[in-house]
């Protein structure tokens, strides 16, 4: 994992028991922060707005990220920074974005629940203001949050696309009629899209 090799003579220099701490929650808060486009500079900014609690105290890991950075300099580069990398060549790079837009002239994006910041800028700049899109997703079943990804991408793409076509998926092909009462029961109460989920098998 090219965070944690980066990672642990940083987190070895950390006072106290902070240097104990699993190289995997500093390179998932780094994770976090990039994924939502967000810079050292940035990032005590961007925790404050979201009421975020990093591993670290919230001075410690801006440093922490800011020598993360620094150490991993320009020869090396993370998953994060290849998506950033693709973003500004769309955006800096008027000849390349059109070969892309080209060659790819539709896109469907399966679990678009758990898509972040970052992937949808880059998502953004392939389509290049085109709406042939469609995408699949469930608003109750974001499980990457950690990494920064919201289900305001699904639940606002009826507004940011008005011609959409919106297709229910409601009948359901696992669970007993009983299941699905209280589960509606509880939709009911957690926001998102409106769904009506029906059995299709027998109690």
């Amino acid at each position: 994992n090219t965070k944690a090799q980066v990672l642990n003579p940083i987190a070895n220099g950390l006072p106290g028991a902070y240097r104990f701490l699993p190289r995997r929650e500093l390179a998932g808060e780094i994770e976090w922060a990039k994924n939502r486009l967000v810079n050292p500079a940035g990032y005590l900014e961007a925790i404050e707005a979201e009421g975020r609690t990093p591993p670290l105290p919230a001075d410690l890991m801006q440093r922490t990220f800011q020598a993360y950075e620094r150490t991993k300099g320009e020869r090396r580069m993370d998953f994060e920074d290849m998506l950033l990398m693709l973003v500004r060549l769309l955006d800096d790079e008027p000849e390349a974005a059109a070969l892309v837009r080209e060659r790819f002239h539709a896109f469907t994006v399966d679990e678009y629940q758990d898509v972040n910041p970052l992937q949808a800028a880059l998502l953004d700049r392939w389509r290049g203001g085109r709406d042939e899109i469609c995408v699949v997703g469930d608003d109750y079943q974001t499980i990457y949050t950690f990494t920064g990804a919201s289900p305001e991408h699904l639940l606002t793409f009826p507004d940011r696309y008005p011609g959409a076509t919106v297709v229910r998926l409601e009948d359901n092909y696992r669970s007993s009629p009983q299941v699905l009462t209280v589960a509606n029961a509880l939709a009911r109460s957690m926001g998102g899209f409106a769904k009506t989920l029906r059995a299709t098998r027998g109690d």
